[in-house]
């Protein structure tokens, strides 16, 4: 990431309605390092991770889908194969919206490098520059928060655990060890009755 020090400056544009800024590289000469600069940043920034993750959750999702419930009841079954397509398109979608989030920057960057010059004038430098550009890196950033969204949607637990989290705040864990002092003196009571 250290050209991205050196070669991005501020790029004035200037037309005769106004100057627009951009935050641009500006490499000493036309050369094939910026093409690898963009092939790197692609490959370690995009491609690798994308690959990385989805190997993950398809292990992740093997574990899930070869995982026995010990002393699972037949009407329990169909639960908690419910309970496993949930996780699984849980994990598909976050891979699915990794890969859509950060696509745009890179394939903006891609058009830049390989297809052509922008005309600086032509309506084509305007709609990727103010419009295009902002959106997908807005997008590739927002990737972050989408995963707990992600998660709330597709599994109950978390959801009324972040429920808890967010309305009770302190008092969950309060309340969690208060019901299991309560169950521990239910016990000693029984123990000593019997």
């Amino acid at each position: 990431m250290s050209p991205w020090i050196v070669y991005y400056n501020q790029i004035d544009f200037s037309t005769p309605v106004q100057t627009i800024y951009v935050c641009g590289q500006t490499w000493p000469t036309e050369t094939m390092e910026q093409r690898y600069f963009l092939g790197a940043i692609f490959l370690t920034c995009y491609t690798i991770p994308l690959v990385f993750i989805s190997v993950c959750y398809a292990l992740i999702a093997y574990r899930v889908i070869r995982r026995q419930s010990p002393g699972v009841v037949s009407s329990l079954s169909l639960r908690l194969r419910r309970s496993r397509v949930r996780a699984l398109e849980m994990l598909v979608v976050v891979v699915i919206l990794f890969a859509l989030s950060w696509l745009p920057t890179y394939a903006i960057q891609l058009r830049k490098y390989y297809g052509g010059e922008f005309v600086v004038t032509g309506p084509e430098f305007y709609l990727v520059a103010m419009v295009l550009t902002p959106v997908a890196q807005w997008l590739g950033s927002a990737n972050s928060c989408f995963n707990p969204f992600i998660y709330c949607f597709f599994s109950t637990r978390f959801r009324n655990g972040f429920r808890n989290l967010v309305c009770t705040g302190r008092q969950s864990t309060l309340s969690i060890s208060r019901s299991r002092w309560q169950t521990m003196k239910k016990r000693e009571a029984k123990a000593l009755s019997s």
